[in-house]
This record gives structure tokens, C-alpha cells and sequence, in this order.
């Protein structure tokens, strides 16, 4: 059974009785009085939809289980909640708008929660609240979203596609398993990294600021290999070359040592894909544990390097203390050629790595 009240404006009670504990059965019935709308038994068991509709007073749907429930392009003009509700298959609110408040508090969702196009003035809190399938928050404007200790299930995704937002108060690391990924996330990814800032989530911040790179640096690869097919001296390379698909910013091709071969050609002397390579390995400039990875590779080519000039005439053990007694200090005393390049070397090296300390210390301490 479906029910659908259309384009209904309500200024008064809006009470839907769903259950007959006598006779074991279900009707309904609509009644208009003069407080505001609620739910009088808390239970629906049948599709029911207010498409279009217009809620002037509070809405209190708290409690309520829903089969299918459609509020497509319905207006709430006062605070709306659906606390403790239960939605067992779709819940369709696009197109809706919240002038007020919208209470979501240990909410479960089992179908796909359909929010796409709408919006939302003031705050919308679904904390606590579980979700068995996707969210979607497409093309939506949100003022401020709170979305702490919410529960997905590990198939859920949470679309936010073309949405704005001022806050959206979510832990990074939740929100990372669950985003979904399209082509074009960058304006996702600064609105999240602003929240986190104005939140005062600093690790958060940095966390979602390093995975923006890693996502920019993916799309600049892919924008190069995907162009490569224009480029007439890679033609006879590519021909036999089938894009497959886009996973998670991933290109997969069909035959992996003709690709190997184009991007041998495509990034050679490509100064931007070095410095991307090099930023990476430094953490971008926000996460200082990536320094460690480069500075023990340093002292161990360094070391290595020694003790072949020495010709082994010391152990590796002994030239990696040298290395790092080096790279510790700056200076090893007077050294002649060839010692001295190797040296010279690591002390560039050491320079780089501790200006990005300091970079990275400094905007710690002073954000």
C-alpha cells in the first residue's frame, strides 16, 4: 500500500494513526488541529510520501518506522525531527529544505538515504545514527552537518558530489572509508580541510590535507597517460591499449609493459612528476614521520658509498656510523676528494630535510 499526501500544507497537528491493536490491522487517518505536526502511534508499516508538501510548524517524526517514505521538494519551515526512526527501505528527501533544525539522533537507515539537492540552514545532526547503504548528499547545500560516532556498514558510501558546506563535523578517519570517490573531489576535499580548521581538528586537517595531494597527484598521472593517445610518436605504442576503467583514481590497462613503456617516455625529463615524487616522500610538507624514510636511505647510500672507496678496507658497520655522525653533526673534519663529493652530498641532503622540519615544526606551533 502507498499513500501519498501531495503538495499538503499543514499549519496545525498533522497526527497519522497507522495501527489497530484490537483487530490486528492497519488504516489511516489524517486529522488538522492547531499545534503541530507528530506521529500519534510512532509506527507506519506502509509507503507513504509528502511530495511537495509544506510543514509551517514543528515536525516530530520521532520514533517512527517507515517502509518507503518520500519528502521529495518538501518544505520544513520549523524544526523538523526524526529521532530514533527507523527507514526499512528508501528514504527520499531531495529536493527538501530545512529552515530550521533537522534532528536525525539514532537514526537507522536501511535503504539508500537520498538527500540529494537539498538544504539545509541550520544544523542537521544524525550522531549515533547507522546506515546500511549508500548516503547521498549530491549537489546539496549544507550549513552545518554533524555526523559523530555514526555507524556505516561496510558497503556504504557517503556522496557529496557537487554539495557545499560551511562545517561538517565528521573524524576524518571515519569519513575516509566511506567517501566516495568520483572524478572531480578537489573542491570536496578543501571544504573538508576548511571545517577541520575552523573545527580546530588539527590532525584531522593534516590527514585529509596529505590525502588531497596523494588524490591530485593520481589525477595528474592520469590526465598524462590518458593524453598520451594524442601524441603521434606514441600512437604505434597505444594502439593496442584499452582504457578499462577508473578505480579510485587507478588507470588499469590491458597490457602493462606497453604502459611501463609510455610512461617511461611520457616522464622523462618531467621536472613536476620529480618534485611530486620528492613532496611525497616529504610527507607534503605536514606529516614529519615521512622525513624518517628519506633520512635513513640517505645515510644508508652514504655509508654504502664510503665503504666502497674505502675498498672495504672498513665494515659497513663502521661506514654507516661515519654516515650518520655525518649527517648528525654536518662534518667529519678535513676530508679530500673523492670522500668529500659523497660528504658534500649528505650535507645537502641534511639542509633540505631540516628546512623541512622547520617548515613543517613552524606551522604547527603557529596555526
Amino acid at each position: 500500500m502507498h499513500k501519498c499526501f501531495k503538495n499538503v500544507v499543514t499549519k496545525g497537528t498533522l497526527e497519522i494513526i497507522h495501527r489497530n491493536p484490537d483487530r490486528k490491522r492497519y488504516h489511516n487517518r489524517l486529522l488538522l488541529a492547531d499545534a503541530y505536526p507528530k506521529l500519534i502511534d510512532r509506527l507506519i508499516v506502509i509507503r507513504i510520501g509528502f511530495l511537495n508538501a509544506k510543514f509551517h510548524g514543528i515536525s516530530d517524526f520521532s520514533c517512527s518506522k517507515f517502509m518507503e517514505v518520500d519528502f521529495r521538494d518538501t518544505m520544513f519551515y520549523d524544526k523538523t525531527m526524526f529521532c530514533y526512526s527507523e527507514f526499512k527501505e528508501s528514504a527520499n528527501f531531495s529536493g527538501a529544505t530545512f529552515d530550521r533544525n533537522a534532528n536525525f539522533y539514532r537514526s537507522i537507515f536501511y535503504g539508500k538515504a537520498i538527500f540529494a539537492g537539498a538544504i539545509f540552514e541550520r544544523e542537521a545532526n544524525w550522531t549515533k545514527s547507522k546506515f546500511i547503504s549508500n548516503i547521498l548528499f549530491n549537489n546539496s547545500k549544507i550549513n552545518s552537518m554533524q555526523f559523530e560516532k555514526v555507524m556505516f556498514d561496510d558497503q556504504s558510501k557517503i556522496i557529496l558530489n557537487g554539495s557545499h558546506f560551511n562545517s561538517l563535523i565528521i573524524p576524518w578517519n571515519i569519513i575516509k572509508l566511506y567517501l566516495f570517490i568520483d572524478v572531480d573531489m578537489s573542491a570536496i576535499y578543501l571544504s573538508l580541510i576548511r571545517s577541520y580548521k575552523e573545527l580546530g581538528w588539527w590532525n584531522d586537517a593534516d590527514e585529509c590535507s596529505f590525502q588531497y595531494n596523494l588524490y591530485m597527484n593520481k589525477n595528474r598521472l592520469i590526465k598524462v597517460l590518458t593524453s598520451a593517445q594524442t601524441m603521434p610518436h606514441l600512437k604505434k605504442n597505444i594502439n593496442n591499449i584499452k582504457l578499462l576503467k577508473f578505480t579510485k583514481n587507478y588507470v588499469l590497462f590491458n597490457n602493462w609493459n606497453q604502459i611501463k613503456k609510455i610512461k617511461r617516455i611520457l616522464l622523462r625529463d618531467d621536472l613536476p612528476k620529480f618534485i611530486d615524487f620528492a613532496a611525497w616522500l616529504c610527507g607534503y610538507g605536514i606529516k614529519i614521520r615521512y622525513l624518517i624514510l628519506p633520512i635513513l636511505l640517505i645515510i644508508f647510500v652514504s655509508g654504502l658509498l664510503f665503504n666502497i672507496i674505502n675498498h672495504n678496507s672498513e665494515s659497513i658497520i663502521e661506514s654507516l656510523g661515519n654516515s650518520s655522525r655525518l649527517f648528525l653533526l654536518g662534518s667529519l673534519g678535513n676530508l679530500s676528494p673523492p670522500y668529500s663529493y659523497v660528504a658534500a652530498f649528505e650535507s645537502l641532503f641534511r639542509s633540505f630535510v631540516f628546512a623541512i622540519f622547520i617548515v613543517i615544526l613552524t606551522r604547527k606551533m603557529f596555526r
